[in-house]
């Protein structure tokens, strides 16, 4: 559907609770070579999904392409957004605007278009020649409130977790836009929870919030492959002369023209990223605790982390950690599972990131488990001994054909040893502190 003087959202819900839309495609354009000027995209491409003025929605399963601002939730409470992908935006590609207790999970959003006129300033092209369009947002969430505006209320309680964003995706195409990544103006936001992402942006704001009372932010990457943005002015000195500036998790007060106030009380750990800033201004307080964040000087340091970082396309499997990777076991506890799913932790401790490193292979896997606890099995005994700090917490033996024999959870010692019910011979595996089996054999 194109946009037209009538009609400029492809689907709209208003004043409406408990709608579910689900594996639903949503386009305004077929490709990127159906118009060759700007002026035709900008009066083309219409703005993809709304929903304004209701609760408990859900937006499940859906790709929107080639839409100006692809999806919207305006006040619109305890609501899901999940599993969908958005590509090919001209504005922003996902906006959270004066919405409390919602989930925005499991989404790929990707490839903002960069519709905007050539700029005559050198500073607003790319090093490929196109426009630069840098407060188009990957994610962007705000508070509002009717007939004051922007930045006047506290929003509450938004998931922000497992999801990709990245800017381009393929260098190679026309239009490339350089969206930022998540940029959470206008606040306050409070109890808000980031986890798990995977952000890429050529811009300087990977994660930004502007208000943040009690927020975590955790186990991301927010990354800058690309890396040609002009330096922002909250760089330091020597970054301003040169023509890259790093990307970063930044907090800043609230600015509203309404009084504005500081950022109090949050959590930065576990990411992957180049800068993390605090920007306070005139306001006192405590931002809150930045730590255990892997810090990397620029593009130069993604090799020794990530599998395949500089590759292009630019594709989420291509920031898997290296086996040589600093994050590796590096983490402090958090989430259950990584980006990808895969049970956290893999080795000796979580690793720092969006992604936990799983052996390569089974050999590994018994290798890992093999260096810090001896295990012993026999046709009436089970035994296992801890040869490091880590002490013995749980223990399970499986069959070969991976039906549970026997769980129990230990008092956390270094021995554990238990009596079983008579065994057949045969082969066995045996699993310490929920780590990948170890094979055993009763002969």
């Amino acid at each position: 559907l194109r946009r037209s003087r009538y009609n400029h959202q492809i689907a709209s819900v208003y004043s409406s609770r408990f709608i579910t839309i689900e594996n639903c495609f949503v386009h305004s354009a077929s490709s990127l070579y159906d118009y060759s000027r700007y002026e035709d995209w900008w009066n083309n491409l219409a703005d993809g999904v709304v929903f304004r003025y209701g609760a408990h929605n859900v937006f499940k399963n859906n790709t929107i392409k080639f839409a100006m601002f692809a999806l919207a939730f305006v006040n619109c409470d305890s609501s899901e957004i999940v599993g969908n992908e958005i590509a090919y935006f001209g504005g922003d590609g996902v906006r959270l605007v004066g919405s409390n207790d919602l989930l925005f999970a499991h989404n790929f959003v990707r490839d903002n278009l960069a519709l905007m006129p050539n700029s005559p300033n050198p500073e607003h092209k790319d090093k490929y020649g196109d426009a630069l369009a840098t407060h188009q947002d990957l994610l962007q969430a705000y508070t509002y409130k009717d007939g004051l505006g922007a930045g006047v209320d506290t929003n509450y309680r938004i998931v922000i977790s497992d999801n990709v964003f990245i800017s381009v995706t393929d260098t190679n195409r026309p239009y490339r836009g350089t969206a930022q990544g998540l940029w959470l103006g206008d606040g306050f936001h409070k109890d808000y929870l980031i986890e798990n992402n995977l952000i890429l942006s050529m811009t300087y704001n990977g994660i930004g919030l502007e208000g943040a009372l009690n927020c975590v932010v955790r186990s991301n990457d927010v990354l800058d492959p690309y890396s040609y943005m002009p330096a922002h002015p909250y760089s330091l000195p020597k970054e301003r002369k040169t023509s890259v500036s790093p990307i970063w998790i930044i907090l800043r007060r609230q600015k509203s023209i309404h009084g504005g106030g500081p950022s109090l009380n949050n959590q930065i750990y576990d990411n992957i990223t180049e800068r993390i800033v605090f920007y306070q201004e005139d306001f006192e307080g405590q931002f809150g605790e930045a730590r255990n964040n892997l810090i990397l000087s620029d593009e130069s340091a993604y090799p020794k982390e990530f599998v395949a970082p500089l590759s292009n396309p630019f594709k989420k499997e291509n920031f898997k950690l290296s086996a040589a990777s600093s994050a590796i076991d590096a983490g402090a506890p958090t989430s259950s599972r990584d980006l990808d799913g895969v049970r956290r932790p893999q080795g000796k401790g979580y690793d720092i990131g969006c992604f936990e490193r799983a052996a390569e292979t089974a050999a590994e896997n018994l290798k890992a488990q093999a260096t810090d606890f001896a295990v012993f099995l026999s046709e009436r005994y089970l035994v296992a001994i801890a040869k490091g700090a880590e002490p013995v917490k749980t223990v399970a033996l499986y069959d070969l054909a991976g039906n549970a024999v026997f769980k129990t959870r230990n008092d956390a010692s270094r021995a554990f040893s238990v009596v079983l019910p008579p065994l057949a011979k045969g082969v066995y595996f045996v699993s310490i502190n929920g780590r990948s089996p170890t094979k055993a054999i009763i002969e």
